[in-house]
């Protein structure tokens, strides 16, 4: 009996696990393991085709946490944080400025050990390079723990938001390493224009709230903010000034100063609007306050006193830095009650003189704005004093006026935005006064 044998040859390919730094870039690595509705892939650069990139796609589908690890299961070694490595950048392309990108760093093993930070996206349809600092993880977070050893990496693209609420949404992504440069644009502080550049002016919406920049609906020139309160909207439906991470500053409030003044442009008079100052790590920590329209279709700018809080909620803390700032539009009114109403918004602003006893407001010119030398004041009083505040609230020059002055050497004074406060013998003015 002869016996024939037949060999079958079984070749398996094994793909490789990826360590940091993460590009992309090799075909033989296994890079993604999505979770709760996301869907990733290596795909070309969309601004350049011979470079691979990730996508992320969040669905439709995709839970409010939907996220990707890196690596399958984790990466092959452990993330090598140190006492002066503490930060994790990738580049992000995406079409949605304002976007909260979060980061989870856990133990395989035991994810009860985890450190989280979280970075917003500040350009849009451009790529732009975010820095995550582990070392300042979010509120809710542990700290960064240097004797773990973290090998699991998962990326949570608008995180918070339900693929139901926001659609599907297309999130790129590259070059996932240890420390790097940040090419995001400077987070924004008070007062806040729409005009600065260099300047991320996005804005974070929550309760279906959607905001963007736009013309002035009475055709002046200039940025404005336009928010929609839809009719699926709920009745604290808002907005945030900028991002969770809140302003560069605290907002500089003190006993004789705890206003805030913003131009509105609304479709009602009698419109209730809530702004709510809080601490951007910790949002249990908050101040708010409301004030009403009067005027329909037309600006009219309004003031916030901020020692007059809601009622059975805390009151102002001045040993607490509050340095966030979110705006209710037709607050405590769900908007299938109104239906889809668009409020115009701009020139948010600290005034840094909220006495009880406030003297009236003087209407006047200050002129040319942006200044580099000389600024022009115009109005028919005589004026008694100027003052310039900087950003933080602190005074960086003043003058007792005589002889009728309305010109006034700021050649002193270093590039950025100061406060002015103008005092007449009928009251006070104040305008924000950019210097080149």
């Amino acid at each position: 009996m002869r016996y024939c044998w037949i060999f079958i040859l079984f070749v398996v390919q094994v793909q490789a696990q990826v360590t940091l730094p993460v590009d992309f870039e090799s075909s033989a690595a296994s890079y993604f393991v999505d979770f709760e509705g996301n869907a990733s892939a290596v795909v070309a650069d969309p601004t350049n085709p011979s470079n691979m990139v990730a996508i992320s796609t969040k669905t439709v589908a995709s839970q409010a946490w939907a996220g990707t690890t890196i690596g399958d299961p984790a990466f092959s070694s452990p993330i090598p944080f140190s006492a002066s490595d503490t930060k994790i950048s990738l580049r992000v392309y995406s079409a949605y400025p304002g976007t909260p990108i979060h980061l989870k760093a856990e133990d395989l093993d035991d994810t009860s050990i985890f450190v989280e930070t979280r970075m917003y996206t500040t350009k849009a349809n451009e790529w732009e390079t975010i820095v995550f600092d582990f070392a300042d993880p979010i509120f809710e977070s542990p700290i960064l723990n240097l004797g773990v050893s973290y090998s699991k990496l998962s990326v949570f693209f608008d995180f918070g938001t339900p693929g139901s609420e926001a659609g599907a949404q297309d999130f790129y992504w590259d070059d996932v390493i240890m420390g790097g440069t940040s090419t995001t644009l400077d987070m924004l502080d008070l007062p806040v224009t729409f005009e600065l550049p260099g300047i991320s002016y996005a804005l974070v919406d929550f309760e279906n709230n959607s905001s963007v920049l736009g013309t002035d609906p009475t055709g002046a020139s200039g940025t404005v903010a336009i928010t929609t309160k839809p009719a699926n909207a709920s009745p604290w439906s808002g907005t945030i000034v900028g991002t969770r991470n809140g302003f560069v500053n605290p907002i500089p409030f003190t006993p004789n100063a705890a206003k805030v003044r913003m131009r509105v442009y609304s479709p009602a008079a009698n419109t209730p609007i809530l702004l709510k100052a809080e601490v951007s790590s910790n949002p249990g920590i908050y101040v708010e306050t409301l004030q009403f329209t009067t005027t329909a279709n037309e600006w009219e700018t309004i003031e916030w006193n901020f020692l007059q809080q809601q009622p059975n909620t805390p009151s102002l803390d001045f040993t607490v830095n509050y340095d966030l700032l979110a705006i209710f539009f037709n607050f405590g009114i769900e908007g299938a009650a109104t239906g889809e109403t668009v409020y115009y918004w701009d020139d948010v602003e600290f005034i840094f003189n909220t006495s009880q006893n406030d003297l009236e407001t003087i209407e006047f010119s200050a002129y040319p704005n942006p200044v580099v030398d000389v600024l022009n004041l115009e109005l028919e009083e005589n004026i008694l004093s100027i003052q310039f505040f900087n950003t933080l609230g602190q005074e960086v020059y003043a003058e007792e006026v005589k002889n009728d002055k309305k010109q006034f050497d700021l050649s002193h004074l270093s590039s950025g935005t100061y406060f002015l406060r103008m005092t007449t013998n009928e009251g006070e003015g104040y305008r924000t006064i950019l210097k080149r």
